[in-house]
C-alpha cells in the first residue's frame, strides 16, 4: 500500500512541475500579439498556423460555451450534496 501511495505522489508531483513548466514556457516563448484587440500570446506561431487552419467556427463556439456551464452544477450539486450529507 506505501508503494502505491508513493506512486501516486510521483505522478502528481511530476504532473504539478509539468503544469508550471507550461506556464513559464507560454509566458516566454514566442509571445506576440495576435490575440484579440491584440493581446499577446504565447506560442503566437502555432497558435497562428493552427487558427490559419482551422478557421473560425461559431457552431463550436456556441457548443463549448453552453458545454461550460455544466462543471458549474456539478459543483452546485456538490454543495447541495455536502450540505445535505454532513451529520448535525
Amino acid at each position: 500500500m506505501k508503494k502505491e501511495t508513493c506512486k501516486d505522489f510521483c505522478i502528481s508531483i511530476f504532473c504539478l512541475m509539468a503544469f508550471v513548466l507550461l506556464t513559464v514556457l507560454l509566458r516566454l516563448v514566442d509571445v506576440q500579439p495576435i490575440g484579440p484587440n491584440g493581446s499577446s500570446v504565447g506560442f503566437a506561431t502555432v497558435n497562428q498556423i493552427v487558427h490559419n487552419f482551422t478557421g473560425v467556427n461559431w457552431y463550436f463556439y456556441y457548443i463549448t460555451d453552453l458545454l461550460s456551464i455544466i462543471p458549474i452544477f456539478i459543483v452546485i450539486g456538490f454543495a447541495v450534496f455536502r450540505s445535505f450529507s454532513m451529520d448535525k
